[in-house]
């Protein structure tokens, strides 16, 4: 899989938890937020979390959702159906590629290999629940986080093309 750019709300839990985890697989990823101020550093406990299972968290910055950014990438994964909305509102032309994150694993778990087009075409009738904000959250909650997602990017990696 080609360039995955992850989107949350303010670019520094949940998506920069994910951007982390792909990218420790050895895979091209990004990510951004759908109300993010650009420059903000990588909220301490995400940060915390990665530096628990041996990833640097190091010159992180916020980064807010740009059209280019969509277009650029090969998969947009979100973490709430209210993001790919807005990312779609932003740039309809995506639709074939945006998805939220648990929509995209289970269409994958379902239809192993399918390519991104094809996931598209499948898409009909996923309703997988949104990766929960932990901001706010003890530091729990943000392993909770990073492990639902880190089990979602499991499913995505023994699954796609």
């Amino acid at each position: 899989m080609s360039s995955v750019l992850f989107i949350c709300t303010a670019n520094i839990c949940r998506s920069p938890l994910a951007e982390a985890l792909w990218q420790a697989r050895g895979f091209e990823a990004s990510s951004a937020g759908i109300a993010a101020r650009n420059g903000m550093p990588m909220h301490e406990y995400s940060a915390l979390v990665l530096e628990e299972q041996g990833i640097a968290a190091k010159d992180f910055s916020s980064t807010l959702v740009t059209p280019v950014q969509i277009a650029n990438a090969t998969v947009v994964l979100c973490m709430e159906a209210a993001q790919r909305s807005k990312v779609l509102a932003m740039s309809p032309a995506a639709m074939s590629k945006t998805f939220t994150l648990g929509e995209y694993a289970a269409i994958l778990q379902d239809h192993p290999g399918v390519s991104t087009r094809d996931a598209h075409r499948q898409r009909r009738g996923y309703q997988a629940p949104d990766v929960a904000d932990p901001i706010g959250g003890t530091v729990e909650d943000f392993r909770t986080c990073a492990d639902t997602i880190g089990a979602l990017l499991d499913i995505i990696e023994a699954n796609a093309t």
